[in-house]
């Protein structure tokens, strides 16, 4: 049994409202605004993929490329994001640790070690003695966000009490669905990087999220979208994280941020 359609579309050109009355342009360019164009192909058009294929594009992230020099001198909120590894040794697969700014909807990110670690060394990458860890690096952060699943439980369990602001992420969905979520902010420009020729691992970074959904790796888009999802909830920057109350802006040292590429 063939199917023949019974109603055919009244419009005539490209970008044509379907019914203005009920969804006036306004409003329909603030709905595509929150779903970007990924979740416009699949939700408006009917077309999963957008056209040009992939759920990001580098020209979006090329558009927020900023230098150091460039970067905010304040900031309102300051997050560590740990993507762990699944099994304790030094072969398993990456490890991604990644520093954070936000500075109203503008998200930055500072500074970014990725290697494969073992889970010793993922606790010195961190924090350790000689002051050269994350946090270290980073003493105002307001939040250590990891990822409660393989090592990063185990990560959670030694750093609580030890370290401040530290928080287990429950990762909600799929590695796609968690991308597919943050995409927008991407699209949209709020996410910026160290531009590529000042920080080498920006371009192994874009060309990873480039590279969803087929890509072979997925730590350093994990560690984003996860930073992303969990900043996208703080509101404002006055914020309530588990009793920890945030009422100033906080000043980012320029020495924080040398050797920003490091590691990547």
């Amino acid at each position: 049994m063939s199917f023949s359609p019974t109603v055919v579309d009244p419009r005539t050109h490209e970008g044509e409202l379907m019914w203005p009355a009920r969804v006036p342009e306004a409003i329909l360019a603030e709905i595509e605004r929150k779903l970007g164009s990924s979740g416009v192909a699949g939700q408006l058009q009917q077309r999963p993929s957008p056209r040009g294929g992939g759920i990001v594009k580098r020209a979006w992230f090329e558009k927020s490329f900023v230098s150091r020099l460039g970067l905010p001198a304040r900031f309102d909120y300051l997050g560590i994001s740990v993507d762990a590894a699944f099994k304790d040794t030094e072969m398993s697969s990456y490890v991604v640790i990644q520093a954070w700014g936000c500075l109203e909807a503008g998200r930055y990110l500072l500074r970014q070690h990725r290697d494969r670690m073992s889970f010793t060394a993922t606790l010195k990458a961190l924090t350790d003695e000689s002051g050269s860890g994350m946090a270290d690096r980073f003493p105002d952060y307001n939040v250590l966000l990891i990822e409660d699943k393989a090592n990063g439980s185990a990560i959670i369990d030694t750093l609580s009490g030890k370290l401040r602001g530290v928080v287990a992420y429950e990762p909600r969905g799929s590695k796609m669905a968690r991308a597919e979520a943050v995409a927008p902010q991407i699209e949209a420009g709020d996410v910026h990087l160290i531009h590529p020729d000042e920080d080498p691992g920006t371009e192994a970074f874009v060309a990873e999220w480039c590279a969803v959904p087929s890509g072979a790796f997925w730590d350093q888009v994990d560690a984003t979208s996860q930073f992303l999802d969990y900043a996208a909830h703080l509101g404002t920057a006055k914020v309530s994280q588990e009793g920890f109350i945030v009422s100033e802006k906080l000043t980012v040292v320029r020495d924080y941020l040398d050797g920003m590429g490091g590691g990547v």
